[in-house]
């Protein structure tokens, strides 16, 4: 397996179980109007895809509606077609290569976004893009990493690792292959979490 394999296996790995256990449980939930819509009106959901884990757990959940995953990562688009086709979720569930600001334009209901938007070159040009390929009523879910609102808050053994992750072995090959970084990396303000 490649180094670059590797970086795109570890944080599928890693994220997995957490997404088993409270994407659907109580992510979607929490969301003011979503939960009931994503049941009775059968539309299309869009997720940043990795290895697909979310966006088949989210279709899975939902039987009427059609999913589509985008991740720039081919490699990665690959294991989610793949996991598609086992889960026999082929006819709703499509994966393609796009970065966040390259994905089409089609009215979508759900836009999330799972631990990835921190590592995007862009990400305010990349929420913008996504905002103008939603509905008019869609709703972007954003889940990204805890951190505290003050540094020395986050010398914890588990921050110490998931910025060991997050730094070493994911985002920094991706930030140095970027031309524009425009979002500097703060934790988020008191608050912000719902």
């Amino acid at each position: 397996m490649s180094a670059r394999s590797a970086c795109s296996v570890a944080p599928a790995r890693f994220f997995r179980t957490t997404y088993k256990h409270q994407l659907v449980q109580e992510w979607l939930p929490a969301l003011d109007d979503v939960s009931a819509s994503l049941s009775a009106v059968p539309r299309s959901r869009i997720s940043a895809a990795g290895h697909g884990i979310s966006t088949i757990l989210m279709a899975k959940s939902v039987s009427d509606s059609r999913f589509f995953g985008f991740d720039a990562h081919p490699g990665s688009i690959d294991t989610a077609r793949g996991s598609a086709m086992r889960e026999g979720l082929r006819e709703r569930v499509s994966f393609d290569v796009a970065t966040a600001k390259t994905v089409p334009a089609n009215g979508y209901d759900l836009v999330c976004f799972f631990d990835c938007l921190h590592d995007m070159g862009d990400p305010v040009g990349a929420l913008r893009h996504v905002r103008e390929t939603m509905a008019d009523d869609g709703t972007c879910m954003l889940v990204e990493p805890f951190a505290n609102d003050r540094l020395e808050n986050n010398f914890t053994p588990v921050g110490r690792c998931s910025r060991g992750i997050d730094h070493g072995l994911h985002a920094c090959p991706r930030w140095r292959r970027r031309s524009v970084l425009r979002w500097a990396r703060k934790p988020a303000k008191r608050g912000c979490a719902r």
